[in-house]
């Protein structure tokens, strides 16, 4: 799964998030990989970030949380 987040140029993209996807079989938890959409333009606060997940095979539900605050996971609405 990818994901679009926008955040501060100055966000460490080295802090980790853990993905969470499930389906009526199966569950997986891994470790989420963020890098930037496209090159930092200079005069901007903000950016554009892609996070990449894998997930199960047609998940019911995703999650993207931080490994010490997994109560405060966000969770991604999907759509079949």
């Amino acid at each position: 799964m990818a994901l679009l987040l926008n955040a501060h140029n100055r966000y460490d993209r080295r802090q980790i998030f853990h993905c969470h996807s499930r389906n009526a079989t199966s569950e997986l938890r891994s470790v989420a990989q963020t890098r930037w959409a496209y090159k930092i333009v200079a005069i901007c606060k903000w950016t554009t970030y892609l996070t990449l997940c894998p997930v199960v095979q047609n998940p019911t539900i995703f999650e993207l949380y931080r490994p010490k605050q997994p109560n405060m996971a966000l969770e991604v609405g999907l759509k079949h």
